[in-house]
């Protein structure tokens, strides 16, 4: 058994022998023999592909390769560009809510501004409506008779201080009143009640003020 396997094993030899002369003689006939080609022909009867071994070469020859001054200064170029355009965008960003900050200030200052404003112009008109002078003013209108000496007077006033005097009065006082300006002949005169009624009904001179603050504080 064992004369059988070494006789296999020798011819295998001897053929892998005979191969390797006829290989190296067609490359010498050939003028081609040279270190790479005795490599290639030693993978090839190892069973490798020579083509594997140039990729592997090729492989290592890239990992080894030091990069030129060219490559170095474009990615650093690269490097740079990248870190510039991040530096714009902070800034852009930064100077965005620095804009925003002080946008807010000047509306937190202004709303200040107009609430200070609404407070004494209601204080204003709060005592313009129970100041010692109106409530005397009021007394004088209610007592003159008969009523159209009432309207005379009150025409005298601009519309603000007839709503003032009468939206205090009872109600029926002030329907005697009004009934006395729509009886009149003169058209300024009746149109000045229904105007007196119109500011009674919306509220004036509060209405007004309340619109103009709310105006003031409103946020372009």
């Amino acid at each position: 058994m064992l004369r059988t396997l070494g006789t296999v094993f020798g011819v295998m030899a001897v053929a892998t022998l005979i191969t390797q002369g006829i290989v190296f003689a067609f490359y010498w006939n050939q003028g081609t023999l040279n270190p790479q080609s005795i490599q290639d022909i030693k993978m090839i009867m190892q069973g490798l592909d020579p083509s594997e071994n140039d990729l592997l070469e090729e492989e290592e020859h890239k990992e080894t390769q030091t990069p030129s001054h060219e490559d170095v200064s474009i990615q650093r170029a690269i490097r740079v560009v990248g870190i510039h355009e991040q530096n714009n965008i902070f800034s852009t960003i930064g100077e965005n809510l620095r804009k925003e900050a002080k946008r807010i200030e000047e509306e937190k200052e202004n709303l200040e501004q107009s609430r200070t404003k609404f407070q004494e112009e209601l204080q204003g008109v709060i005592e313009r409506n129970t100041s010692a002078e109106v409530e005397r003013a009021r007394g004088v209108i209610q007592s003159l008779k008969p009523d159209a000496q009432k309207v005379d007077h009150l025409m005298t006033l601009d519309l603000i201080d007839c709503v003032i005097l009468l939206k205090e009065m009872d109600n029926k006082e002030i329907s005697k009143i009004l009934r006395q300006f729509a009886d009149s002949d003169q058209v300024e005169v009746e149109e000045r009640g229904k105007q007196i009624f119109q500011n009674i009904y919306r509220g004036e001179p509060l209405n007004s003020l309340a619109k103009a603050a709310m105006d003031d504080t409103r946020i372009e």
